[in-house]
Order: C-alpha cells, then sequence, then structure tokens
C-alpha cells in the first residue's frame, strides 16, 4: 500500500512539475530567436553518408529558407582500423575500401570534399574498430603515436 501511495505521488509531481508553462522570450531575446535556450548556439545538424552507394554532395543539397547550408557536419562512413602485425607487434592500420579510396585520393577530395567545405559544412570521416580490438580505446600509447 504504502508502495503504491508513493508511486502515485512521484506520479503526480512529476506531472504538476512538467505542466508547467516555460516562461516567454524576453524581447531583447527575439535576435536569438534561432538560438537553443539550452547552449545559446544554433544547432548542429550531422548527416552520415553511406559512402559506398551515396555521393557525398548529395548532403549540401539541402538549404534552409535562407540558403545556408541545412547539414553543418558530413560524416564519411566509414573506414575501419585493423590489425596489423609486422615483426611480432601489433600495429593500428587505416583501411579504406576502393570507394573511400577514390573519395578521398587521386583528385576525389577535390571533387567531392571541398565543395563541401566551400559551403562551411564541417567534413569528417568515421574511424570503426572492425572488431579486430584495435578500435580507438584499446589502444597502447605506441599504437596510439
Amino acid at each position: 500500500m504504502k508502495r503504491n501511495l508513493f508511486f502515485a505521488a512521484t506520479m503526480l509531481l512529476a506531472a504538476a512539475v512538467s505542466c508547467q508553462k516555460a516562461e516567454p522570450l524576453a524581447e531583447t531575446d527575439a535576435a536569438n530567436a534561432a538560438l537553443t535556450r539550452a547552449y545559446n548556439m544554433t544547432p548542429k545538424i550531422t548527416i552520415y553518408v553511406e559512402t559506398n552507394d551515396v555521393n557525398p554532395l548529395n548532403a549540401g543539397d539541402y538549404l534552409l529558407s535562407d540558403g545556408t547550408p541545412y547539414a553543418s557536419i558530413v560524416e564519411l562512413f566509414a573506414s575501419n582500423i585493423h590489425a596489423e602485425t609486422v615483426g611480432g607487434i601489433v600495429r593500428p592500420t587505416l583501411y579504406l575500401n576502393d570507394k573511400m579510396t577514390n573519395l578521398l585520393e587521386n583528385g576525389g577530395a577535390e571533387k567531392y570534399i571541398k565543395p563541401l567545405q566551400d559551403k562551411g559544412i564541417k567534413v569528417l570521416l568515421t574511424v570503426l574498430g572492425d572488431w579486430a580490438g584495435i578500435g580507438l580505446a584499446n589502444m597502447n600509447d605506441t599504437q596510439a603515436e
């Protein structure tokens, strides 16, 4: 009985707190209406691009009504860290499949990355551990270096 009463009181209090009305923005904040209250900054939108079958330039085609890019960040998915053993020492090696290699090398960066950067979009390369136990959190100091 006490447990049910405690639960009911907790739910009632939660409902009362959640139903409180947020205070309206002051007139001085009208210019900052697009900014979030929590961080006082414009929200960042990230688009992940599967580079095996999608052109990363598509992410730059989405625009807001004022003409600025919708995305703040484009993440290219994905490269892998392979565990390569040389002379008995395991070292991490960045592996790019053929699609990612073409995207980043042989003029691909100029064709696919720079146009996004020119629009003010940050372009990042995602890196996966590839189930090899050699992900960024698993590396010792020598491997990280």
